[in-house]
């Protein structure tokens, strides 16, 4: 598939992994709608994506009134506030579709939950991390249902899959993100929609630093400081390498068959495209119903142990 004048919306484009996606997809002759809440940050990005972009755009009557990037500023914490949003989008697009979302603004914050927590804080990080972008996806899905085209891709987390302390806030709106995505394909999929979780692996982008992330150390101690110690040493990929892994979500066909699992960078994912091209009792990912959010219980699999064993 081609990105020439297709249109795409990423949120949190001003800086770090949103920005790399923003950039390549306008590389790739896209044109991008560009949110974040800063200004200047914007300016920066749209001005990148301008040089960046193919010297020549084919001229579809579709979309060759719109420019290779559009700036709104625009704040996610507030779930309200998100049809306000996409009316913003609207006038700017006119009768131009959306073809690709990419939900990608986030914030961490850590806290101790023994310590009393600023329900507040907890509360804006549950806004911005799960009830704006299934707000701003359940928004476009209409349209896109309608034209029976779309890709809606979430930048995920492998907290998703794991337990890590004094991040429950953060942990919780990644879990349910892919559990909406999930559900998403379980509704629409086969309607020409094709949604992924895309968890980004280690990259640096500063968010879980302690004071991006608005932490007390002081509250935490020495279960805060071996959590974050972690984190710190892993090694860090470049946010380019999501932006590269979206655009061959859009542009491989054979990607549509990860739709609405969880696509995680740190493994091989053209291992995973090709195993899911296998017959359903040759493909591990099938028959084990792997890359989903699931709770597999002891009484599961005696029932299935009884069943193959009668």
């Amino acid at each position: 598939m081609s990105l020439s004048e297709e249109v795409v919306v990423v949120t949190g484009a001003g800086r770090g992994i949103g920005r790399a996606i923003a950039v390549a997809f306008g590389a790739e002759g896209a044109h991008v709608v560009c949110i974040s809440r800063t200004q200047s940050e914007l300016e920066s990005v749209v001005a990148e994506i301008e040089e960046a972009k193919p010297a020549a755009r084919p001229a579809l009557s579709s979309t060759k009134h719109l420019p290779a990037a559009i700036a709104i500023v625009h704040d996610l914490s507030d779930p309200a506030t998100i049809p306000a949003l996409v009316d913003k989008i609207h006038r700017c697009l006119g009768k131009t579709p959306v073809d690709i979302l990419v939900n990608n603004a986030g914030i961490a914050r850590f806290e101790a939950l023994q310590s009393g927590v600023d329900l507040r804080i907890y509360q804006c990080v549950l806004n911005t991390n799960l009830s704006s972008p299934i707000s701003l996806t359940l928004s476009l899905l209409p349209e896109m249902l309608r034209n029976e085209r779309g890709i809606i891709i979430s930048i995920g987390s492998r907290s998703a899959g794991m337990d890590i302390p004094f991040s429950s806030a953060y942990s919780v709106s990644k879990t349910g993100l892919l559990k909406f995505h999930q559900t998403l394909e379980q509704e629409v999929g086969g309607k020409g929609i094709l949604n992924y979780y895309l968890q980004p692996g280690n990259i640096a982008t500063g968010i879980m630093d302690p004071k991006t992330a608005q932490c007390d150390e002081s509250k935490y101690v020495y279960g805060f400081g071996m959590a974050m110690s972690r984190l710190r040493w892993l090694p860090k990929d470049k946010p380019e390498r999501v932006a590269e892994a979206c655009v061959l979500l859009v542009t491989e066909r054979d990607a549509a068959r990860m739709s609405g699992l969880y696509v995680d960078l740190d493994e091989d994912v053209g291992a995973l495209i090709e195993d899911l091209g296998k017959e359903k009792d040759k493909s591990v990912v099938k028959t084990r119903g792997l890359n989903k959010l699931k709770v597999e219980t002891l009484g599961r699999v005696l029932w299935e142990m009884q069943c193959r064993n009668p």
